[in-house]
C-alpha cells in the first residue's frame, strides 16, 4: 500500500511494487500475472488483518466500555498518518465497478509457475511482494470470504453491547464512514470524539 499511498493506484506496476519492496521485478512478475492480481491479493491482504484487529478487540477481557475505548483509540491510530487507510479506500472504490474474479487454476492452465531463468535467486515469499502496495486500472473485486469475514468481525464486536440486528447492521454500516469522514475533516477525530460516537452507536447496556 506505500506505493498507491505515495503514487496513486495509477503508479502501481510490477516494477514500482518491486522496487519498494527492494527485490527483483521477476520477484513480481513470478507470482502475480497481472497487476489486478497484485492489486487483489494486497486488498485481500489489508481486509484480512483489519479483520484480525477488529477480532481481537472483541475477545479482549473487559467490559463494553472498555472495548469501545479501545475500538476508539484504534479508530485514531489508523487515520494518523493517513496514508495506508486512503490507499486501501482508493483500491476498494476502484474494486466496486470490477466483476469478482472466477476461481480457477494458476497460470499457466493448470500447471505450475514457469521457474525462473537459469541463474536468478528464488522467487522470495508472496507476502513480500504484496506487503510493498500495503501500507485497500483497479483490481477485481477480492474473493467474497474476506468481506465476509470483515463484516462478521464488525458484526461480532457490535453484539458485545446489542442483539438487536438493525442496530448491529447500523454499527457495521457507519464504522467504514467514520473513518472516511475521518480522512475528509481538516483535523482527524481524537479518541475521545470517536468514542462519543461510538457511544450513540453501541450504548451501554440497560443496567450494564
Amino acid at each position: 500500500m506505500r506505493v498507491i499511498a505515495r503514487d496513486g493506484a495509477a503508479g502501481v506496476t510490477h516494477r514500482t511494487v518491486a522496487r519498494e519492496a527492494d527485490l527483483p521485478t521477476t520477484a513480481t512478475t513470478y507470482y502475480f500475472s497481472s497487476i489486478d492480481a497484485l492489486l487483489t491479493a494486497a486488498l485481500t491482504e489489508c481486509m484480512e488483518e483489519d479483520s484480525a484487529r477488529i477480532e481481537a478487540l472483541a475477545a479482549a477481557p473487559g467490559d463494553g466500555a472498555d472495548k469501545r475505548r479501545a475500538l476508539a483509540h484504534l479508530m485514531a491510530e489508523i487515520l494518523s498518518p493517513p496514508g495506508h487507510l486512503l490507499a486501501e479506500f482508493e483500491l476498494c472504490l476502484l474494486a466496486v465497478g470490477r466483476p469478482a474474479p472466477r476461481a480457477g487454476p494458476p497460470r499457466g492452465g493448470g500447471a505450475p509457475p514457469p521457474a525462473p531463468p537459469p541463474g536468478a535467486p528464488p522467487p522470495p515469499p508472496l507476502a513480500t511482494a504484496s506487503s510493498a502496495l500495503r501500507c485497500r486500472a483497479g483490481p477485481p473485486r477480492p474473493p467474497g470470504a474476506p468481506h465476509r469475514r470483515w463484516k462478521g468481525a464488525l458484526a461480532t464486536f457490535a453484539r458485545q453491547f446489542t442483539d438487536e440486528p438493525l442496530r448491529v447492521k447500523l454499527f457495521t454500516q457507519a464504522y467504514d464512514g467514520m473513518l472516511l469522514q475521518g480522512l475528509l475533516d481538516d483535523r482527524p477525530p481524537t479518541p475521545d470524539e470517536f468514542d462519543e460516537l461510538l457511544r450513540e452507536l453501541l450504548p451501554d447496556p440497560a443496567g450494564g
